[in-house]
């Protein structure tokens, strides 16, 4: 049996939807870590279930901590693998740091923040120091980005083995492969993918203060992250901009999606590797985008020979010749099929 310990996300619902389908329900089981009334579904399988301890009674609370736990050791320790869907869980990260006889078998799916929590977090965290006692025990790192392997390497001293994989549903193409061209009366840009300090909104609004956008639209997609992050940016975004469209509430996928074919130039000015979902699926439509040379995202897209381009060497909203655009989107929808997540998943499931 392979244990998938999950944080309740975005990813959840799909990714478990994929695996149940391909493989068989009985050889998986899904520990779902998060309150069961999210945003977010979580598929009514009888392999799922869903880890949390709330509750207005004390009694019941306590009755379910000591559940969970017992249920999450058993499980682990029946399991052949157990496979790590971030590495944000507090609960999680303690539980491997007492059982580090189960790290040999223990393999981390890296989201980005889970990563690159290392650069943000105090010198002496507490949970850090955890987190640099298990992840050179782990037996491998599945990713498909392979610069995010290679700082596990160089901050934790991880021994463990890199494990190409595209991870999520979110990451492969299911869209025909062809040019996605605009149908709105005015242009269309984008900034950013959420509501984290991160995304550098600000540092994007002054590159571009000297360009001619009186009839473009601006798109700002502040659904989730943090709140008072969100108000800010809306604001000064409102103030420097005639057209200026901030996503508040998160939008059914297709509507997003549709939302995503309007922009002709996206902006991520992301310091670290984030926002890879809609990098991918705009780059597979045609979209101009522009990344911060040197990410780990940035060396990905070259390796596989898509052209960015430059955030740090100056914007600007001139479309690229036709054929780069229509070579990018064949390399993505080649490098981020169907087959390709389904492949690499047999592969590490039977590692």
């Amino acid at each position: 049996m392979i244990l998938h310990l999950f944080t309740h996300d975005k990813f959840t619902y799909d990714y478990i939807c994929f695996i149940n389908k391909h493989f068989s329900a009985d050889t998986h089981l899904f520990l779902v870590f998060g309150e069961s009334d999210s945003s977010y579904k979580i598929p009514e399988f009888n392999n799922v279930k869903i880890i949390n301890i709330s509750s207005k009674s004390v009694f019941k609370r306590r009755f379910l901590r000591i559940k969970n736990a017992l249920l999450l050791r058993r499980s682990a320790q029946k399991a052949e693998k157990l496979i790590l869907h971030g590495l944000f869980i507090k609960k999680i990260i303690i539980f491997l740091a007492k059982k580090p006889h189960l790290l040999p078998k223990t393999y981390w799916v890296v989201w980005g923040g889970d990563l690159y929590v290392h650069q943000e977090c105090a010198p002496h965290d507490p949970l850090e120091c955890v987190r640099k006692e298990i992840i050179p025990k782990m037996a491998g790192f599945i990713t498909y980005i392979k610069g995010d392997f290679d700082l596990i390497q160089k901050w934790y001293g991880a021994s463990g083995q890199w494990l190409e994989c595209l991870c999520y549903p979110s990451n492969i193409i299911q869209v025909p492969k062809k040019i996605s061209k605009p149908n709105t009366l005015r242009q269309r840009i984008l900034i950013g993918n959420s509501a984290d300090p991160t995304n550098n909104h600000i540092n994007i609004f002054n590159a571009l203060k000297d360009l001619d956008l009186r009839d473009v639209e601006v798109i700002v997609p502040l659904s989730y992250g943090d709140d008072k992050y969100a108000e800010a940016i809306i604001k000064e975004g409102q103030k420097r901009f005639e057209y200026f469209i901030p996503v508040r509430s998160f939008m059914p996928k297709q509507d997003y999606l549709n939302l995503l074919d309007s922009v002709s130039v996206a902006f991520f000015a992301h310091d670290r590797q984030q926002g890879m979902g809609n990098t991918i699926y705009l780059l597979s439509k045609g979209k101009k985008v522009y990344l911060r040379n040197g990410t780990t995202s940035w060396c990905y897209f070259k390796s596989i020979g898509v052209v960015c381009f430059d955030y740090n060497q100056g914007v600007s909203l001139d479309i690229p010749h036709e054929h780069i655009l229509k070579n990018n989107a064949d390399l993505i929808c080649q490098h981020h099929s169907h087959d390709v997540l389904l492949n690499q998943w047999k592969g590490i499931f039977k590692f």
